[in-house]
């Protein structure tokens, strides 16, 4: 298995793994909470540049909203559920994390994050 060298995963990040509840109603509910489980990782964060890396909305408060990239040691477990955390910053997933490979097998993972903020 190859993959990059360690000294690109220069930051340290948590992922956090939610658990499943079920509501009065009978339907599953993702539980950041307590129950959720961690997992530190290093990694390599940096702001999205072909997304246009973020934007603003005001309604009742000015927000903006940040796109990122994650790369991931292969080792890593994340899925499109979980949530980042770097510092005092809070990560979405955004749809399901890519397992990059080489013809020398697989490299790193790949998600793209959303940030919102205000």
């Amino acid at each position: 298995m190859s993959g990059p060298p360690g000294y690109l995963f220069s930051d340290q990040v948590t992922i956090i793994h939610p658990s499943t509840s079920t509501d009065e109603y009978g339907n599953d509910q993702l539980d950041y909470g307590a129950t959720a489980t961690e997992e530190i990782s290093s990694a390599r964060l940096e702001p999205s540049i072909l997304s246009g890396g973020s934007s603003e909305m005001e309604r009742d408060r000015r927000t903006l909203i940040g796109a990122w990239n994650l790369y991931l040691p292969t080792s890593a477990s994340i899925d499109g559920h979980d949530r980042i955390r770097h510092g005092d910053n809070m990560f979405d997933v955004v749809g399901p994390p890519a397992l990059m490979k080489t013809p020398r097998g697989p490299h790193h993972w790949y998600a793209t994050l959303r940030h919102i903020s205000g």
